[in-house]
């Protein structure tokens, strides 16, 4: 009777399944560091907003033009507008 699977084969399959797992566990790790971070970032801004700190709150978006804020029908674009309005609106007197 005719061997099917060589030992080399086994080998090759056990490198490449190897590599899989290898790959696969990489991914979850890369995405469980993106999740903390994102998470991180999001608690620093409650924290901030808690305590009144709206500059702080906004150290968590891009300080770009492309930032932008909707409020109701209004939308709001450019992260120092969008900081400006926020201490406009939400600074105590």
């Amino acid at each position: 009777m005719k061997k099917l699977i060589s030992g080399r084969h086994i080998v090759r399959a056990s490198l490449v399944l190897t590599g899989l797992v290898i790959a696969t566990a990489a991914q979850t790790l890369r995405a469980a560091t993106v999740d903390g971070e994102i998470r991180a970032v999001m608690e620093a801004q409650v924290a901030a907003w808690n305590r009144g700190d709206i500059d702080g709150f906004m150290e968590g978006y891009a300080r770009s033009n492309a930032t932008e804020f909707v409020s109701g029908y209004k939308l709001t674009r450019g992260w120092l507008t969008v900081r400006n309005r926020y201490r406009m609106k939400y600074t105590a007197a």
